[in-house]
């Protein structure tokens, strides 16, 4: 992982925070979740030493049902990639020592742990026309009957390889969804959902 003080967003060109305000209203609002440690996990998930390894350590059940994610989502989760893999995200602050503890519990387990941390962004949009903004550019059924909050899959977004996954619905019909997208799609990605959006805000 790299040192905090060497981090770079890949979205930093753009000034963000400055120009918040802009892609910011009650209706939709997009911003960038800065940092956060995200983990590559391979396994057998019939394997019960992998999985108690993995309960042990994270607290968390390892979500074994296609395109679901366990956690919570305000310290650390778990999404279904694959049958055999996951994504493991973690607040910034304890990615480090949670790469650590995840390295040393599978040791002599078959199983593989790789930190893509720096390899991908990750891109909030909520409000609610979030539905609607991502409708305009991925074939994912989105609608609230079939996608639901801790639903995640792999899908396009405008031509852009991303995960989607629907953190939270709340009852004023605001939606939640992280975008995890490859860096080099960060500022082409950022541009097409500030576009998407223009017409809500």
């Amino acid at each position: 992982m790299t040192d905090a003080y060497l981090q770079h967003s890949a979205l930093s060109h753009l000034h963000l925070k400055v120009n918040q305000q802009q892609a910011v209203n009650g209706l939709i609002q997009i911003h960038e979740r800065g940092f956060f440690g995200q983990f590559c996990l391979r396994g057998n998930c019939k394997d019960k030493t992998f999985v108690s390894a993995l309960k042990k350590t994270l607290k968390i059940d390892l979500p074994t049902t296609p395109n679901t994610s366990n956690g919570n989502p305000t310290t650390t989760h778990i999404l279904w990639v694959g049958p055999d893999e996951w994504l493991i995200i973690c607040k910034p602050e304890l990615a480090t020592a949670l790469y650590a503890k995840l390295d040393k519990a599978l040791t002599g387990i078959t199983s593989s742990l790789v930190d893509v941390s720096d390899s991908r962004v990750i891109i909030e949009v909520s409000g609610t026309h979030a539905r609607n903004v991502l409708m305009k550019g991925t074939p994912l059924d989105l609608h609230p009957s079939v996608f639901i909050p801790g639903c995640c899959s792999g899908t396009v977004l405008e031509q852009a390889h991303v995960t989607i996954h629907q953190t939270a619905q709340l009852k004023n019909g605001t939606s939640r969804y992280d975008i995890y997208a490859h860096r080099s799609f960060a500022d082409y990605l950022w541009r097409w959902l500030e576009d998407a959006a223009a017409e809500f805000i």
